[in-house]
Protein backbone atom coordinates (compact mmCIF):
# COMPACT_ATOMS: atom_id res chain seq x y z
CA UNK A 1 0.00 0.00 0.00
CA UNK A 2 2.87 2.32 0.76
CA UNK A 3 4.23 2.12 -2.80
CA UNK A 4 0.77 2.86 -4.20
CA UNK A 5 0.49 5.90 -1.89
CA UNK A 6 3.93 7.14 -2.95
CA UNK A 7 3.15 6.73 -6.64
CA UNK A 8 -0.19 8.53 -6.27
CA UNK A 9 1.47 11.32 -4.28
CA UNK A 10 4.13 11.85 -6.99
CA UNK A 11 1.44 12.09 -9.68
CA UNK A 12 -0.64 14.49 -7.57
CA UNK A 13 2.41 16.74 -7.00
CA UNK A 14 3.20 16.67 -10.72
CA UNK A 15 -0.43 17.60 -11.52
CA UNK A 16 -0.44 20.48 -9.04
CA UNK A 17 2.92 21.71 -10.39
CA UNK A 18 1.55 21.86 -13.94
CA UNK A 19 -1.58 23.65 -12.71
CA UNK A 20 0.60 26.19 -10.88
CA UNK A 21 2.55 26.89 -14.09
CA UNK A 22 -0.69 27.55 -15.98
CA UNK A 23 -1.85 29.95 -13.27
CA UNK A 24 1.52 31.76 -13.28
CA UNK A 25 1.37 32.25 -17.05
CA UNK A 26 -2.14 33.60 -16.79
CA UNK A 27 -3.39 30.96 -19.21
CA UNK A 28 -6.10 29.91 -16.84
CA UNK A 29 -8.18 31.84 -14.36
CA UNK A 30 -9.96 30.60 -11.34
CA UNK A 31 -9.55 27.69 -9.04
CA UNK A 32 -7.39 24.64 -9.54
CA UNK A 33 -9.35 21.42 -9.50
CA UNK A 34 -7.87 19.22 -6.81
CA UNK A 35 -6.37 15.92 -7.93
CA UNK A 36 -8.71 12.93 -7.85
CA UNK A 37 -8.81 10.83 -4.72
CA UNK A 38 -6.41 7.91 -4.58
CA UNK A 39 -8.30 4.77 -5.62
CA UNK A 40 -8.47 2.09 -2.95
CA UNK A 41 -5.72 -0.50 -3.14
CA UNK A 42 -7.12 -4.01 -3.66
CA UNK A 43 -6.81 -6.29 -0.67
CA UNK A 44 -4.44 -9.27 -0.76
CA UNK A 45 -7.46 -11.61 -0.67
CA UNK A 46 -8.95 -9.93 -3.74
CA UNK A 47 -5.63 -10.06 -5.62
CA UNK A 48 -5.18 -13.76 -4.80
CA UNK A 49 -8.75 -14.50 -5.89
CA UNK A 50 -8.27 -12.76 -9.23
CA UNK A 51 -4.94 -14.53 -9.68
CA UNK A 52 -6.59 -17.88 -8.87
CA UNK A 53 -9.30 -17.30 -11.48
CA UNK A 54 -6.65 -16.30 -14.00
CA UNK A 55 -4.74 -19.52 -13.35
CA UNK A 56 -7.93 -21.58 -13.66
CA UNK A 57 -8.56 -20.17 -17.13
CA UNK A 58 -5.21 -21.60 -18.23
CA UNK A 59 -5.19 -24.81 -16.19
CA UNK A 60 -5.20 -27.12 -19.19
CA UNK A 61 -2.31 -25.19 -20.72
CA UNK A 62 -0.36 -25.45 -17.45
CA UNK A 63 -0.99 -29.19 -17.26
CA UNK A 64 0.31 -29.54 -20.79
CA UNK A 65 3.42 -27.50 -19.97
CA UNK A 66 4.14 -29.37 -16.75
CA UNK A 67 4.22 -32.61 -18.66
CA UNK A 68 6.01 -30.95 -21.52
CA UNK A 69 8.54 -33.72 -21.75
CA UNK A 70 6.56 -34.94 -24.72
CA UNK A 71 8.37 -37.98 -25.95
CA UNK A 72 7.65 -40.65 -28.49
CA UNK A 73 7.57 -43.59 -26.05
CA UNK A 74 5.19 -43.92 -23.11
CA UNK A 75 5.03 -46.77 -20.62
CA UNK A 76 1.92 -47.81 -18.70
CA UNK A 77 2.42 -49.73 -15.49
CA UNK A 78 -0.10 -50.97 -12.94
CA UNK A 79 0.45 -52.16 -9.41
CA UNK A 80 -1.72 -53.08 -6.47
CA UNK A 81 1.00 -52.41 -3.89
CA UNK A 82 0.04 -48.75 -3.59
CA UNK A 83 -3.65 -49.48 -3.05
CA UNK A 84 -2.89 -51.83 -0.17
CA UNK A 85 -1.41 -48.85 1.69
CA UNK A 86 -4.56 -46.73 1.44
CA UNK A 87 -6.24 -45.99 4.75
CA UNK A 88 -9.52 -44.50 5.90
CA UNK A 89 -12.48 -44.12 3.53
CA UNK A 90 -10.32 -44.95 0.49
CA UNK A 91 -9.24 -48.27 1.98
CA UNK A 92 -10.53 -51.20 -0.03
CA UNK A 93 -12.07 -49.06 -2.78
CA UNK A 94 -9.23 -49.06 -5.29
CA UNK A 95 -7.73 -52.26 -6.65
CA UNK A 96 -5.00 -50.92 -8.92
CA UNK A 97 -2.77 -47.87 -9.24
CA UNK A 98 -1.83 -47.24 -12.85
CA UNK A 99 0.92 -44.87 -13.95
CA UNK A 100 2.01 -43.50 -17.30
CA UNK A 101 5.67 -42.62 -17.54
CA UNK A 102 7.92 -41.34 -20.27
CA UNK A 103 11.20 -42.76 -21.48
CA UNK A 104 13.04 -40.64 -18.91
CA UNK A 105 11.26 -42.35 -16.01
CA UNK A 106 9.11 -39.32 -15.17
CA UNK A 107 5.55 -40.15 -14.12
CA UNK A 108 3.14 -38.09 -16.22
CA UNK A 109 -0.15 -39.34 -14.82
CA UNK A 110 -1.51 -41.71 -12.18
CA UNK A 111 -5.00 -43.08 -11.59
CA UNK A 112 -6.57 -45.46 -9.11
CA UNK A 113 -8.99 -47.98 -10.60
CA UNK A 114 -11.38 -50.45 -9.05
CA UNK A 115 -10.46 -53.31 -11.36
CA UNK A 116 -7.51 -54.64 -13.31
CA UNK A 117 -7.31 -54.15 -17.04
CA UNK A 118 -8.25 -51.46 -19.52
CA UNK A 119 -11.71 -50.79 -18.10
CA UNK A 120 -10.61 -47.93 -15.87
CA UNK A 121 -7.76 -46.70 -18.02
CA UNK A 122 -9.53 -45.49 -21.16
CA UNK A 123 -10.28 -42.04 -19.65
CA UNK A 124 -6.68 -41.73 -18.52
CA UNK A 125 -5.40 -42.53 -22.01
CA UNK A 126 -7.90 -40.10 -23.58
CA UNK A 127 -6.78 -37.35 -21.18
CA UNK A 128 -3.17 -37.99 -22.01
CA UNK A 129 -3.83 -37.74 -25.75
CA UNK A 130 -5.77 -34.52 -25.10
CA UNK A 131 -2.66 -33.04 -23.47
CA UNK A 132 -0.65 -33.82 -26.58
CA UNK A 133 -3.32 -32.19 -28.78
CA UNK A 134 -3.49 -29.06 -26.59
CA UNK A 135 0.26 -28.70 -26.73
CA UNK A 136 0.12 -29.18 -30.51
CA UNK A 137 2.65 -31.98 -30.27
CA UNK A 138 2.46 -35.18 -32.28
CA UNK A 139 1.11 -38.16 -30.36
CA UNK A 140 3.54 -40.77 -29.03
CA UNK A 141 4.69 -43.37 -31.52
CA UNK A 142 4.57 -46.15 -28.96
CA UNK A 143 2.61 -46.78 -25.77
CA UNK A 144 3.46 -50.05 -24.11
CA UNK A 145 2.27 -51.81 -20.99
CA UNK A 146 4.80 -53.18 -18.56
CA UNK A 147 3.34 -56.51 -17.44
CA UNK A 148 4.61 -58.65 -14.62
CA UNK A 149 5.61 -62.15 -15.81
CA UNK A 150 2.65 -63.80 -14.04
CA UNK A 151 -0.05 -61.43 -15.36
CA UNK A 152 -2.70 -62.88 -17.63
CA UNK A 153 -5.40 -60.21 -17.56
CA UNK A 154 -3.94 -57.64 -19.93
Amino acid sequence: REQHSDAWMRKAIEYLGVCEQFLALGSTRGQITPPPQMPPVPSPVWLLTVYGYDVLTRLDEYKARITSTFVSILKMDSTNKVTKKLAGVASGRAAWASNVGNEHGQVLMSVLTCCEGSEGLSKMAAGLMRRYRLAEVSAPQLIYVDLPPSSSTW
